[in-house]
């Protein structure tokens, strides 16, 4: 799954560089890792989730990593600001 944290700073370019024309679903700029595995339908509850620790922030920048017993491939570009 392709996900792009929708925070002001994301540029076609970049979702054609790192997506290729793939299909891509957006995350809102207050996102969190929790709101990704809800997404992904790895656990029944938000509850749950939190207790396994996923309720910490988006990585800046893109990362990409396998969730849940299935292995779930997730891409994610969350844009950060210029230096």
């Amino acid at each position: 799954m392709n996900l792009i944290v929708e925070n002001g700073r994301n540029d076609a370019d970049d979702v054609r560089l790192f997506f290729q024309g793939e299909e891509t679903q957006s995350l809102p700029e207050n996102a969190t890792m929790l709101d990704v595995v809800m997404l992904l339908g790895v656990f029944e509850s938000r509850g749950q989730a939190k207790k396994a620790g996923w309720s910490k922030p988006i990585q800046e920048g893109f990362s990409s990593f396998e969730i849940g017993k299935l292995r779930k491939g997730v891409w994610i570009l969350n844009p950060r600001a210029e230096p």
